[in-house]
Parts: C-alpha cells; sequence; structure tokens
C-alpha cells in the first residue's frame, strides 16, 4: 500500500500532530508499506502570520519514511516579514503576498499527491489553510481519505463549516478520545460507522532513570500561554504560602509566547521567582528524569485534543492535576490517576498540588494506578492498529464496500 500522510509541520517542529504522524508513518514501514509526507517548511503559524521561523524545504529519507518539506515559505516570507511590520503597508501588502504563497502551495501539493499516485491519504487538518488543501484536491482527484482532526476547541466551538463539511465526506475518521468522537457524530453530523477511536500511546520507560520523587511540579509542553500557564503560576503562589520549599518546572518547546511567560512569572512570582525553573527543548533523557522525579504533572490547558503528557507522566509513574474537562474526563479517573479540579482558577489548582503535596503515598500509588492504564490501554501498538483499522475501512468503503473489520 502507497499511504501518503499531509501535515501542516512536522519535525523538528514537535507536537502532538507531529508526533502522531511520525509513530503512524514509521509502523506502517515496519510493516512493509510505501509512506510518504507532505508538509511545509515551517511551523503552524507560517500559514497565517509572517515572522516565523522556517526551514530548508527539499525531500529527505527519515527512518524509511520519504518526507517532502514543500516551500511554502519561500524569497517572499522575508518580505512580507518586513512588509507586515510597517502598519501603512501591511493593510496593502500582506493579503495580496499571502493569497500567492498559498497559491502556489496548493499547487505543489497537487503536483505532489499526482506524482505519488497513494493508495490512501492520511491528514490532520488542525490547521486551516493545509486542511483546506487537502479536502480541496480529495475531491477533485478522489482519492480515499482518512482524517484525523485532532478538536482544539474552546468552551465546545466548532471547526469552520468548511472543514466540518469535508469531514463528513472523508471514508473515515479517527477520533483520540471517546468524547472527541461523540462530538464528531453529535456536532459534527459525521456517521458514526466512520469514526474510529484511536486514543494516543506512550511507552514506559524500559530503564527506569533513577529519579526520586521531590518537592517537584512540573508542566511539560509547548510553553504557550493558552495552556493555562498563568492559572498554575497564580496557583504556585497559594502553594508557597503554604508550603514554601516546593520548586516549579515549566519544560518544554520554547514558543512566540517566551517573552510573555518570563515577563509573567516575574510579574506574578515576584519574590519567588528562584523557585521556578524554565527549560527549553529538553532532550528525551532529561524529560524522562523531570517526569520520573516530579510528585505531580499540571497541565490546565482547556484546549487540548487529548493530553498526551498525561500520559506520558502516568507511564513514568506521576499523577497528574487537570482541569474540568471532558477530553481529560474521557480516560482520566479523579482520586485513582489524577486529581480532576472544579475549575480552571488558580485556588482550585492549587488545591490539587496541595494534596498531592500533603499526601506523598497517595501520590505514589495514583502514579502507579496510571502507569498500569498506560500499560493496558495507552500502548503505541494499539493506538496504530486501530489506525490500520480505519484505513482499511476507509479503502473498502471507497471500493463500495464499507464493512468495519473487527
Amino acid at each position: 500500500m502507497k499511504m501518503l500522510l499531509i501535515v501542516h509541520s512536522y519535525y523538528p517542529f514537535i507536537g502532538g500532530a507531529q508526533l502522531l504522524c511520525k509513530k503512524v508513518a514509521e509502523w506502517f514501514v515496519q510493516q512493509g508499506h510505501s509512506v510518504k509526507i507532505i508538509t511545509g517548511n515551517g511551523d503552524s503559524p507560517i500559514y497565517s502570520a509572517f515572522g516565523h521561523e522556517t526551514i530548508k524545504a527539499g525531500e529527505t529519507n527519515e527512518n524509511g519514511v520519504l518526507v517532502n518539506r514543500l516551500e511554502f515559505a519561500n524569497h517572499l516570507y522575508p518580505l512580507g516579514t518586513i512588509l507586515s511590520k510597517i502598519p501603512y503597508l501591511r493593510r496593502f501588502t500582506v493579503p495580496p503576498l499571502f493569497a500567492i504563497l498559498q497559491a502556489r502551495y496548493f499547487d505543489m501539493m497537487q503536483r505532489e499527491i499526482a506524482k505519488f499516485k497513494p493508495d490512501i491519504v492520511l491528514t490532520v487538518p488542525e490547521v486551516l489553510f493545509p486542511a483546506k488543501c487537502v479536502f480541496r484536491l480529495r475531491d477533485k482527484m478522489h482519492f480515499p481519505l482518512v482524517a484525523i482532526p485532532l478538536l482544539h476547541e474552546v468552551d465546545m466551538g466548532p471547526a469552520p463549516k468548511s472543514v466540518i463539511a469535508s469531514l463528513r465526506r472523508a471514508e473515515a475518521v479517527v477520533a483520540m478520545t471517546e468524547h472527541e468522537g461523540k462530538r464528531l457524530a453529535e456536532a459534527y453530523k459525521v456517521p458514526k460507522q466512520k469514526i474510529f477511536v484511536s486514543w494516543l500511546g506512550t511507552y514506559i520507560p524500559t530503564i527506569q532513570s533513577g529519579a526520586q520523587k521531590r518537592k517537584r511540579i512540573l508542566f511539560f509542553g509547548r510553553k504557550k500561554m493558552y495552556k493555562g500557564i498563568e492559572n498554575l503560576l497564580k496557583a504556585m503562589r497559594i502553594v508557597w504560602e503554604v508550603l514554601p520549599d516546593v520548586e516549579l518546572v515549566l519544560a518544554g518547546a520554547r514558543t512566540t509566547d517566551h517573552k510573555k511567560m518570563v515577563e509573567m512569572i516575574k510579574s506574578v512570582v515576584r519574590d519567588t521567582s528562584g523557585k521556578v525553573m524554565v527549560m527549553d527543548n529538553v532532550t528525551e533523557d532529561k524529560k524522562n528524569e523531570l517526569m520520573a522525579s516530579a510528585l505531580c504533572l499540571v497541565f490546565p490547558s482547556r484546549m487540548e485534543s487529548f493530553g498526551l503528557v498525561v500520559i506520558e507522566s502516568w507511564a513514568h509513574g506521576t499523577p497528574v492535576v487537570v482541569i474540568d474537562s471532558p477530553v481529560y474526563k474521557s480516560y482520566v479517573t479523579h482520586m485513582k490517576d489524577a486529581f480532576i479540579t472544579d475549575s480552571e482558577m488558580p485556588e482550585d489548582i492549587a488545591k490539587g498540588i496541595l494534596f498531592f503535596l500533603r499526601n506523598p503515598d497517595e501520590a505514589v500509588a495514583m502514579g502507579q494506578h496510571g502507569q498500569n492504564k498506560v500499560k493496558s490501554q495507552f500502548t503505541w501498538d494499539k493506538v496504530l492498529k486501530k489506525i490500520e483499522m480505519a484505513c482499511h475501512y476507509a479503502l473498502s468503503s471507497a471500493r463500495g464496500s464499507d464493512k468495519r473489520i473487527a
């Protein structure tokens, strides 16, 4: 089978979509299939704004997967960056430049699909412009399509109407949680027989780091402010009033919000800023050490399709504090492997953190419960076999039969 994955960005840019595509692509290669990835030469912001990091375009072979980074950001992109900073020119120059770049990218994607001639296409329509390209080309070129939407809904707001209509027309749609599957069926009107709930996966460390549990509270992920970092900092102010010898680690990929985050640490935390450690782009070994040594992971982000760091934390025997959201409640259990806060307010987040600090034995037991859940439900092998089922269904549906494979 010739499989084409289309995603807005890929390694070295790191996020849930990139990790999932990497796992899917490399696993299908190991099963003997031919797999290619089409992506852009930057991270998701390049499709809607100038001034963001770009990388070299071109095709490479990465662990048996052909990766073609199309040049969305060409020589016009630096020009657009300059013009976007000039108020009286920005209004008249930026939209036409983006229109040129987007039309060119659409044409490049169409040529690549025609040249590769895939049996099936998988896409992660998380970023609007690349998603529209894929859906337009699917209607034009009639390839079997599996969509993995990774819904990032805020307060249950739906995706754009064009994306919703296109999801309904895809041969199969993969949801990360039962909640997402329910949303796709009820709010997006995707036929239930097309929906496959795969969850996400992780690995139990084969070699334990040997790190001892400390009075360390960990946030791990892309350090964007929408992930609840401000409320976490305010929660830690409350914690430090009771237990001053606790440290907070904010680790993960640095983003364009870095300066804003540093300023917020200074303004919110003030005299206790020395208790906050910021770590950017840490190695896998360091990530493992941080997760193993933390008393708990705190992930107060509302806009998530799953929250991969939750099960990664469990894999290290570390419990989590998450906010009350139907996404998390699809797979976490309050007071068994997680503390689910009553709200995203700092006072409620602080209650969860203080619970683990005051009950370290409970923290260990809940972390162990989470690790057992990972072993039984969240292995990559189970996840990828579910996605394989979706692909088989999409192929059979495209051929005129829509029987699900058990």
